[in-house]
């Protein structure tokens, strides 16, 4: 567990490894942020969840790619 606050957003997150397969390990990540009032608060994590969403799954992607190699 990860617990984070900064000037955009406050937040906490964690990730569990579960066996999905007989060789492959499922990853999971959870991660509730908040934004504050003056940056648009709700409004502003619903589009911001949307952005890091994107780019999260690339980056995992881009992750399992180079642990398959």
């Amino acid at each position: 567990t990860r617990r984070s606050s900064d000037l955009l957003v406050t937040g906490e997150g964690a990730f569990y490894l579960s066996k999905n397969t007989e060789n492959s390990t499922k990853f999971d990540w959870i991660e509730v942020l908040k934004a504050p009032i003056y940056l648009g608060g709700p409004i502003a994590e619903l589009f911001g969840g949307i952005v890091l969403k994107a780019i999260w799954k690339k980056n995992l992607n881009n992750l399992k790619k180079i642990i398959e190699q």
